[in-house]
């Protein structure tokens, strides 16, 4: 409903939403809200230092990442960093590697040594990478992110779900990011 009301523009949300939910006002601003300060902590860490040869190795990590499209837009926008990992639940992820999967819009966004698993619910590419994980287990959180092979010195980390976390959780999530 953000999107068909204006409040930002994602090209690939149709393909996660059968149809739109009216919300109020509101709600949509709450999500344009966070939606926004996300983008902008993004782009400042995927800007600073351009040009250099850090600017070429930038990585995202995405916590409970859903069914979130940021990936594929800044791929449109050329601004995509060096790698980008998404997390969350297998039964997320395996549906966003069908969806992901059936449009070729998106699947184009991977590259030719794209390898996608619905089973598994990951998704492997150059600069992209969808696992499944439970967050809250962070030596599992742990074994995925070198499986994922990021690099800890250039890496942001992007929590989607913080309203899931009790407070305990979240410092333990914070703390490993």
């Amino acid at each position: 409903s953000c999107v068909t009301k204006g409040y930002m523009k994602d090209d690939y949300v149709h393909h996660f939403v059968r149809r739109t939910t009216k919300r109020a006002p509101i709600i949509n601003r709450g999500y344009y809200a966070r939606w926004s300060v996300l983008r902008k902590l993004m782009l400042q860490f995927l800007n600073a230092g351009s040009g250099s040869d850090d600017q070429k190795r930038k990585q995202i990590l995405s916590l409970g990442a859903g069914f979130d499209t940021t990936f594929f837009q800044l791929q449109d926008e050329g601004l995509a960093p060096y790698l980008y990992v998404e997390l969350d639940f297998q039964e997320v992820t395996s549906k966003k590697a069908a969806i992901i999967n059936h449009y070729n819009d998106m699947k184009e966004k991977l590259g030719p040594d794209a390898s996608i698993s619905i089973e598994k619910g990951e998704v492997t590419s150059t600069n992209y990478k969808l696992f499944s994980a439970d967050i809250r287990d962070i030596p599992k959180l742990d074994a995925v992110i070198r499986m994922a092979e990021m690099d800890p010195r250039y890496v942001i980390c992007i929590l989607c779900s913080l309203h899931f976390f009790s407070p305990f959780m979240l410092y333990k999530v914070a703390t490993f990011c």
